[in-house]
Order: structure tokens, then sequence, then C-alpha cells
């Protein structure tokens, strides 16, 4: 999966739970996140391991 269509789906499953602002927080976080794996030419959820 891609990473931004992964960022996406998690925030969309988490978004009934939480407050706006927190997913907005979330969101923000995570966005270094992807550019940080574009910037690795990191493009798949599959390409990462632990």
């Amino acid at each position: 999966m891609p990473i931004e269509d992964a960022v996406e789906l998690y925030l969309d499953t988490r978004e009934d739970g939480l407050r706006e602002v927190t997913v907005r927080s979330h969101r923000y976080r995570l966005q270094h996140f992807v550019r940080f794996a574009k910037e690795y030419e990191i493009e798949s959820t599959c390409e990462l391991n632990g």
C-alpha cells in the first residue's frame, strides 16, 4: 500500500474516536514521516520493517 494511502486509512479509522484537533495533530506529524519516506524512496508499506 502506498505510504500516503496508509496514512489516510489510519486517520480515517481514527476519526470517529478522536477530537478533530487530535486528528489534525496526527496528520501534521505523519506528514513528516511521509516526507521522510519520499526522501528515502520508500513508496510502499511493504518496504518498512521493524
